[in-house]
């Protein structure tokens, strides 16, 4: 009787840590659409000024739907290492209580198809190392972005400095005009670094679930 208590408690655990993340995840996509709106919202405040300070506002715009497409490329993922932890998880079970029937000589026909069954239903060696591969891949452009994003921080050290350097490159603002578009554009670098800041921390998410749907693969 004990144990049944206390397998529930892991059981209602597990549902709670799950019920967690999956909110969790749905405000971090949340986050990610307001990011990109106010990028928009900004861009359309200042549509007569020059390309070279549009495209500040527009990068902020690129980043921000980049962070969008990684929080649901991360529920994707996570969805799937679900699905592979779900299966593992049945088949140590149906292993487990095949392993018992040997020991107690009961093993039947019945079991041992529906062990079969499991199995075949596993993806194929060639259809591992197919999904291994492009995993590998997926995991070296990671990397090549995070070095990316990486640099685009480091752009950002000073943000004063690159406020005065796109605000002196117009020089017809009036007093009033400069000081409007400097407040845009400090606004438009913490708001950059937080959209950054955010990717770095989604690519890592998805780094770490494709390594481990790569170790589940490989256990099951």
């Amino acid at each position: 009787m004990s144990l049944d208590v206390a397998q529930k408690k892991v059981e209602s655990r597990e549902k709670m840590f799950k019920n967690w993340q999956v909110e969790v995840q749905k405000r971090r996509q949340e986050e990610a659409v307001q990011a990109r709106e106010v990028a928009q919202d900004a861009i359309s405040e200042v549509p007569l000024l020059p390309k070279i300070v549009q495209d500040q506002f527009d990068i902020n715009i690129q980043l921000s739907t980049e962070l969008e497409k990684v929080t649901r490329e991360e529920t994707v993922l996570a969805g799937k290492y679900g699905g592979y932890q779900s299966r593992l998880k049945a088949l140590e079970e149906e292993f487990e209580t095949a392993k018992k029937r040997v020991e107690s000589a009961v093993l039947t026909a019945a079991i041992g198809l529906a062990l079969r069954k499991q199995r075949l239903n596993l993806p194929s060696a060639d259809q591992y190392f197919a999904e291994s591969e492009a995993r590998q891949i997926k995991m070296s452009e990671i990397s090549e972005r995070q070095i990316e994003l990486e640099r685009l921080l480091r752009e950002l050290s000073d943000p004063k400095a690159l406020a005065d350097g796109v605000i002196d490159s117009v020089s017809f603002l009036s007093h009033v005009d400069r000081t409007s578009l400097d407040s845009k554009i400090q606004e438009l670098v913490t708001n950059r670094l937080d959209i950054i800041r955010k990717l770095q921390s989604g690519y890592d998410r998805i780094f770490k679930l494709i390594q481990d749907i790569e170790f589940t693969e490989q256990q099951l």
